[in-house]
């Protein structure tokens, strides 16, 4: 992304090992796919639309105000990665967790996306007709805007990258793109399924789909998109969510579950367990208080703050390393 904001090629493409692993075989290469049309659509493409002109269209007539993601995973899976989420693995650390302090935070938030950015905090509030983008000025979290999303679209994680904030849809398989600071939406670009989560590292676009994989594609070049399997002790770890980039690291919330996993963007290996359990007290929930969700790392000082949907609370925390 050059010094006007727009976005433009690099020739240099990373290679990707296209083999697939063997059963029992500890090597986990990434696969690769191809999807031409998303980096055309943000490199060449851009086309201006207006919000009320967005044309995405829902994967179905009716729409309920429920919140619950499908994809090919059975019943069966979700459980199998919670288990696979809370069940110990001897190689991986386990966290436990400080409250360092906590900010009031709006409940209506259905928070699907968290991220800091030049002082402000960008939340994507999801449900469909609900739906809305909104920016916060940080620490003191007063609202400067609320830009509303089309209501045929479920607004999932958001991310920026430079000028440019992207926005995930759930089942309309559409990202959406805002200019900053004025939150004005410019385009949009097809995504090859569900959106869930999204962060970036540089120009490094990545995002999840609830499965066990990752997507990333660098926004300066004109390459492929890159898939990156997750396991958890060998085993695929699915239902991830929303995504944060910390360190070298990803982490991302695993739908349905308190815990945090903190992954290697390299091998997609989970080396870390958060157990966030706790965090939110009895007193605080309410009848349509919802699961754990939302990372957000302040690029000013490294900490870590997390919330839910539905929570009134934003919390920053630190990590205890549990015992072996």
């Amino acid at each position: 992304m050059n010094a006007n904001g727009k976005l433009h090629r690099r020739t240099h493409i990373r290679k990707v090992d296209r083999t697939r692993r063997a059963p029992g075989s500890a090597a986990q290469p990434r696969l690769r796919c191809s999807l031409q049309s998303l980096l055309r659509c943000l490199l060449i493409d851009l086309m201006l639309v207006t919000a009320a002109a967005c044309d995405a269209t829902p994967d179905t007539d009716t729409h309920t105000h429920t919140h619950t993601h499908t994809n090919s995973n059975t019943d069966t899976d979700i459980q199998n990665a919670g288990t696979a989420a809370d069940g110990l693995a001897k190689a991986v650390q386990h966290y436990g967790f400080a409250v360092v302090s906590k900010l009031r935070f709006d409940r209506n938030n259905f928070t699907q996306g968290l991220e800091i950015h030049d002082g402000r905090l960008y939340v994507s509030s999801g449900l469909y007709g609900q739906s809305a983008i909104r920016v916060y000025t940080f620490p003191e979290l007063e609202l400067l805007h609320s830009v509303p999303v089309d209501p045929r679209i479920f607004a999932e994680g958001l991310t920026v990258i430079g000028d440019r904030l992207l926005l995930l849809s759930w089942r309309e398989r559409v990202m959406l793109v805002y200019s900053l600071p004025a939150m004005t939406l410019i385009g949009q670009s097809p995504l090859p399924g569900q959106g869930w989560g999204a962060t970036h590292s540089g120009s490094v676009l990545w995002f999840s789909d609830g499965s066990d994989r990752l997507y990333s594609a660098d926004l300066s070049a004109d390459g492929e998109l890159d898939v990156l399997p997750v396991t958890l002790a060998g085993k695929p770890l699915r239902n991830l969510n929303e995504l944060e980039w910390v360190g070298d690291e990803i982490w991302a919330n695993v739908w349905q579950t308190d815990n945090i996993a903190r992954i290697n963007p390299e091998t997609g290996t989970v080396e870390g367990l958060i157990n966030l359990s706790g965090l939110l007290a009895d007193e605080d929930r309410l009848r349509d208080t919802d699961v754990l969700n939302g990372i957000a790392i302040d690029p000013e000082d490294g900490a870590i703050w997390v919330t839910g949907k539905r929570w009134p609370w934003l919390y920053q925390i630190r990590l205890e390393k549990n015992p072996p």
